[in-house]
């Protein structure tokens, strides 16, 4: 019985040294999360530290801009996010690729077309999600403030269906 006894007191000593050692290692490590993250490679941004300027001047003024990943003028994966003021209006257009859209905030409205047709759209609210297809004619509009993520392979182009 006493040999059982201290087996099992031996494992208890390891098992807390063991834990003891993992807490003071644990706490040091935790500081150097940040520095860690960036050997890695990934990229963590709120929505406070985003880069908001104009959008491209194919977009009407106003809509403001945040690249969040790759060069929108080259071949590659892009990520970014554009920002609506209220009642703003997209012409009708189209893009060379294909672009998956996220509505984060707001109401984005679409509809398919050459002509802009406000009875034709749909309603995309908070959480929606869109593919813009390739040479696919759409037109968007917003009645509030609204923000949306686009994602594709660029470059990123958009055409208007009727430029003036």
């Amino acid at each position: 019985m006493s040999h059982g006894v201290n087996t099992m007191s031996m494992a208890l000593k390891k098992f807390s040294i063991t834990l003891i050692s993992f807490f003071l290692l644990a706490v040091p490590l935790s500081s150097y999360a940040d520095d860690l993250t960036s050997l890695i490679g990934s990229t963590f941004i709120t929505p406070n530290e985003m880069k908001w300027t104009a959008a491209p001047i194919i977009l009407p003024v106003g809509a403001q801009i945040a690249v969040l990943e790759g060069d929108l003028n080259k071949i590659g994966a892009y990520i970014f996010q554009l920002r609506f003021p209220p009642n703003y209006k997209i012409p009708p257009h189209w893009f060379m690729l294909d672009n998956h859209v996220t509505v984060i905030s707001g109401v984005l409205n679409v509809g398919n077309g050459d002509k802009f047709d406000i009875d034709k759209g749909k309603a995309l609210p908070s959480g929606s999600f869109a593919i813009f297809r390739a040479n696919d004619h759409v037109y968007a509009w917003v009645s509030q403030e609204t923000i949306i993520q686009v994602s594709g392979i660029g470059p990123w182009t958009m055409q208007l269906v009727n430029p003036q």
